[in-house]
């Protein structure tokens, strides 16, 4: 708490909260997730200086970037994303053996429910590397930092995450950090999806596209195609994401679960 109203400062003095007094909780916890979105959290130790909290931040923070939405915001890499937001290509890096695209994420007006900042790219995964992104949500600033690694050689998922916020309500003003580190990864993936593919965008690389689609027409389907490392174009990807998206409906039995917490 960095500040607050007077006709607020007895109560909350009662309540041994003053300004600029630093509140602090760690916990170490176990987590599971599984498709579509079923998280499953297990407290082994927490610690907690200042007030106690009914509920863990993990909470807070299970949002992915590869949805299309995260905390009601839309993400970068949504469906809709060009409809919100403007990119710049700010380079290539060199990240030990892989290549990192920088690319800005500029939204196209300014609002609560759109990001700001930088996402990078790993070259050939198409998955995320890292980010630094920004959101304002009723008044307040949140700033979502994230490093991904390649786990067992198989997908990028974040090893480190950061969550500042600050803002001003009614008199009350107050910031927050919250830091979290992920070891210790155990992961089976989706047999179903193909473990890699080579995209063409038929802007860039008109020539090779057309291509694509004469094979296509007179060859394998595209599921053989995208099994056996054959190129597809941007618009057949979106296609085959589609058509695995309403075969997984039709197999799953289970009703959606949006979030699932245990202690």
């Amino acid at each position: 708490m960095k500040n607050y109203p007077w006709f607020a400062k007895r109560s909350l003095e009662e309540e041994g909260i003053t300004k600029d007094r630093l509140f602090i909780s760690e916990s170490v916890n176990e987590i599971s997730y599984s498709r579509p979105n079923k998280f499953e959290e297990k407290v082994i130790a927490v610690y907690t200086q200042g007030p106690k909290q009914e509920a863990s931040p993990n909470a807070y923070i299970f949002g992915s970037f590869y949805r299309p939405e995260v905390a009601e915001s839309v993400s970068p890499l949504s469906p809709k994303a060009f409809s919100f937001y403007k990119f710049e290509f700010l380079g290539t890096v060199k990240d030990g053996k892989y290549d990192i695209s920088k690319i800005k994420v500029i939204p196209r007006s300014k609002g609560d429910n759109v990001f700001e900042g930088i996402i990078s790219i790993a070259e050939d995964w198409w998955s995320i590397h890292s980010l630094n992104l920004s959101a304002s949500k009723k008044g307040f600033r949140f700033q979502i930092k994230q490093i991904y690694n390649p786990i067992e050689n198989k997908a990028w998922l974040p090893v480190s995450q950061q969550i500042g916020v600050n803002g001003k309500f009614l008199g009350f003003e107050a910031e927050a950090s919250y830091h979290a580190t992920v070891t210790n990864y155990k992961i089976t993936l989706n047999p179903a999806l193909p473990a890699e593919m080579h995209v063409i965008d038929e802007k860039l690389e008109k020539e090779e596209a057309q291509k694509t689609k004469s094979f296509s027409r007179k060859n394998q389907s595209l599921k053989a195609r995208v099994e056996s490392g054959k190129e597809i174009t941007r618009k057949e990807l979106k296609q085959l994401t589609k058509a695995y998206e309403k075969e997984e409906q039709k197999q799953q039995k289970d009703p959606d679960v949006i979030s699932e917490t245990k202690f």
